[in-house]
């Protein structure tokens, strides 16, 4: 898709200066050497000179028009990193919602049938995405309180 910049609107105010009102762009006519500079923000955007006022605003329309197209991009990038970060927090909420729900149901076996159901619950949980503790590792370490 190409991106136009809005067409440019230029005035003589009478001291041969012309402007942007859009873009805040000025071309400067220098009429003892014949020839126009731009000028952004009171500085001079590039080392060009211009033959023409129609060749000044030609230059400033495509400077425009790459403005504009560099803020579509990044506009883009950070719609789609906002999304990714969306997904992210959804997927990292499921995840851990699925882990409470496990915890819960580990604590309902306890209290209902015995500790050895409960704690297969957890293990269940752990092992189906291979998160089980390495339990010789833990022993290495000072046991179950060192390894939290």
């Amino acid at each position: 898709m190409e991106i136009q910049a809005k067409p440019i609107q230029w005035q003589d105010n009478s001291s041969n200066y012309f402007w942007d009102v859009i873009y805040g762009f000025n071309i400067e006519y220098f009429s003892h050497r014949g020839y126009y500079r731009i000028f952004k923000n009171n500085k001079l955007i590039n080392n060009e000179i211009y033959e023409s006022i129609d060749e000044a605003k030609s230059q400033c329309q495509l400077i425009a028009n790459e403005h504009v197209k560099a803020i579509a991009e990044v506009k883009q990038d950070s719609f789609i990193n906002a999304e990714k970060s969306e997904r992210r927090a959804r997927m990292f909420s499921d995840i851990l919602e699925q882990y409470v729900i496990a915890m819960r149901a580990a604590v309902v076996a306890d209290k209902l049938e015995d500790v050895n159901t409960g704690m297969r619950w957890i293990k269940n949980t752990l092992a189906g995405p291979g998160l089980l503790p390495d339990i010789e590792e833990a022993k290495a370490i000072g046991g179950a309180q060192a390894f939290f």
